[in-house]
C-alpha cells in the first residue's frame, strides 16, 4: 500500500510537471503573440490617419468653383486644417477629424510632436497662414511621431488646381507586332505648367 501510494504521489508530481512545462510556454507565447498584434494594429491606426490626413489635404482647390470632392482651404494653423466641411486636428495627444456639425473623432493615438507646415507660393513654408494668404498655400506636411512605438509619421499634399488638375496624361500604345527595338517605345512630351505667381 505504501508504495502504491508512494508511486501514485510520484505520478501526480510528474503529470504536474509536464503539464506545467506545457501551460507555461504556451501562456508565454500567448501574451506574446497578443502584444505584437497590439502594436501591429496601432502601426495600422496610424498608417491610416497619414492615408486620412492625406485624403483631407488633397481635396484642397486653389481656385475658384473646385469641382466635386474639392473645396478651398479654410484654417491653416499649426496643429489644425480645415477644408470645407472637414476638420483635422491635433488635440491632448489625439489626432482627430471632424465632419461638418459631427462631433470630432479620433484617428490615431497617441501622437506627438504634431505640425502642419504650408507652403506658400513665395516659396516659404510657414506653420500659420493667415485668412488673407490661403489661396497661396501650394502644399501641405504633416508630421508626428508615435512615443511607444518610436516611429515618425507624416506626408506631404500638393494643392491641386487648374494647373495641376488637368487629369490623366495617355500616350498612345506603341506597335508591339514587330520585334522590339527600344527607339519604338521611346516617347517625348512637353508639359506647361504655366505661370506662378
Amino acid at each position: 500500500m505504501r508504495a502504491s501510494l508512494l508511486e501514485m504521489v510520484l505520478a501526480i508530481c510528474i503529470a504536474g510537471l509536464i503539464f506545467a512545462s506545457a501551460i507555461i510556454p504556451t501562456t508565454q507565447t500567448a501574451v506574446a503573440y497578443q502584444r505584437a498584434e497590439s502594436a501591429v494594429r496601432d502601426s495600422v491606426w496610424q498608417v491610416t490617419a497619414v492615408v486620412r490626413a492625406e485624403q483631407i489635404a488633397a481635396s484642397i482647390w486653389r481656385d475658384a468653383e473646385p469641382p466635386a470632392g474639392h473645396e478651398t482651404l479654410q484654417t491653416a494653423a499649426p496643429a489644425q486644417l480645415k477644408i470645407g466641411d472637414w476638420e483635422l486636428r491635433e488635440d491632448s495627444g489625439r489626432l482627430q477629424q471632424k465632419r461638418a456639425s459631427t462631433a470630432w473623432q479620433s484617428i490615431a493615438e497617441p501622437v506627438q510632436s504634431f505640425s502642419f507646415g504650408y507652403l506658400l507660393n513665395s516659396g516659404s513654408w510657414t506653420s500659420s497662414v493667415s485668412a488673407a494668404q490661403l489661396d497661396d498655400v501650394l502644399a501641405v506636411r504633416f508630421t508626428w511621431s508615435d512615443v511607444e512605438r518610436g516611429r515618425p509619421y507624416g506626408g506631404l499634399i500638393v494643392a491641386p488646381d487648374r494647373a495641376f488638375g488637368g487629369g490623366l496624361i495617355e500616350l498612345p500604345q506603341p506597335d508591339t507586332s514587330q520585334a522590339y527595338e527600344r527607339e519604338d517605345y521611346e516617347r517625348k512630351i512637353t508639359l506647361s505648367l504655366g505661370s506662378w505667381q
